[in-house]
């Protein structure tokens, strides 16, 4: 089941098929592209932003 991440709050979506997920209480669609994944390690970019001490990639580029 895909989880709905608005708000802050954390909750499955309610309405789900081979085609997408819909939460209509956040007004949040998910087409899937491709099957949706299978495995539980967390994606590799957070919709909380960056962690205390992270660094950006670009980070280490200065101005011209």
């Amino acid at each position: 089941m895909t989880r709905c991440y608005a708000d802050g709050e954390v909750h499955d979506f309610p309405a789900e098929d081979d085609t997408g997920a819909h939460c209509p209480e956040h007004g949040v669609t998910l087409l899937w592209r491709a099957a949706p994944p299978t495995d539980s390690r967390p994606a590799a970019h957070s919709l909380e932003g960056p962690r205390p001490g992270g660094r950006s990639p670009n980070s280490d580029r200065r101005s011209p």
